[in-house]
């Protein structure tokens, strides 16, 4: 570990592993009852899997990520929010929800 970068590489290769992990998942532990709901599951396991995929992109740029790749991530946070938005509904859609705040 001579390079100070290294510890960085391996965190943001971790950090993939997790979102992978967590894009697998997804659909094993959260119930959907109707077919917007089981689109919205699958949709965010595909945001997920980006989201990962933008960790391994991200590894080897030692923190200088270029723009392209912090819009990459942005949007696929945003995209994750829609997913959640779609699943739960209009009605019961809250601004003060813990999980959108």
């Amino acid at each position: 570990m001579s390079d100070p970068y290294a510890v960085f590489e391996i965190f943001n290769r971790i950090e993939a592993a997790f979102w992978f992990a967590i894009a697998v998942s997804l659909p094993f532990f959260v119930g959907a009852s109707s077919p917007r709901q089981r689109f919205s599951v699958i949709a965010a396991s595909l945001g997920f899997t980006i989201f990962g995929i933008t960790d391994i992109l991200e590894a080897p740029t030692h923190g200088e990520a270029p723009v392209w790749l912090w819009l990459m991530k942005i949007s696929c946070a945003i995209f994750l929010q829609s997913c959640r938005f779609s699943y739960i509904g209009w009605r019961n859609f809250r601004l003060t929800d813990r999980y959108f705040l």
